[in-house]
């Protein structure tokens, strides 16, 4: 064996413990503390006779000291806790008011669907046939009733105007502006 070996063998076995390491916890029972535990004082021996007189004295509170950071953390914590009940409240209204909506919804889409079917069934041509011919009394068109017209002329188209005259300013102005907002619609 080499010194260095020898002497970390000799450290450590010159420290040995016999016996258990773990801490004695009745050591600090102060209930019922033995008679010969230190600072302990034992009653003073009375005479038969003698009679004992007890006092009373008062027991001093604790004095409780808080930290400002601990209170200031407190407050920061209470008024966090708050806002995050209010907007568990702010959420829950909407929640509501969504429910609300979407059961608006589908009782439209239901009456969407509804008027959807009576148009389709008010515009069926085959019932629009029915009811020319059986209530008006239409008939369909012969071959001798059919006239075709033609036209050499090219077709072409005149806008008036119901203008009274000229326009003044004021007509101009409120024209150009009413124009303005038709086409930004």
């Amino acid at each position: 064996m080499s010194a260095a070996t020898k002497n970390v063998k000799m450290r450590y076995a010159s420290n040995g413990v016999y016996g258990s390491l773990a801490y004695d916890l009745d050591r600090l029972n102060t209930a019922e503390a033995p008679a010969y535990a230190p600072g302990v004082k034992s009653a003073p021996r009375r005479k038969s006779g003698e009679k004992v007189r007890v006092r009373a004295q008062a027991l001093a509170a604790p004095k409780i000291a808080f930290s400002p950071f601990a209170v200031i953390g407190y407050a920061v914590s209470a008024v966090m806790l708050v806002l995050v009940l209010f907007s568990y409240i702010k959420l829950n209204d909407i929640s509501n008011e969504a429910n609300v909506l979407n059961e608006q919804l589908n009782g439209l889409l239901e009456e969407e669907t509804k008027l959807q079917i009576r148009h389709e069934s008010v515009f069926n041509l085959y019932e629009v046939e029915e009811y020319a011919k059986n209530t008006l009394g239409m008939v369909k068109a012969d071959g001798s009733q059919i006239q075709y017209v033609n036209s050499s002329a090219s077709d072409k188209a005149v806008i008036l105007s119901n203008d009274g005259g000229e326009m003044n300013i004021l007509d101009r102005i409120l024209k150009i502006i009413s124009n303005a907002v038709e086409y930004l619609k």
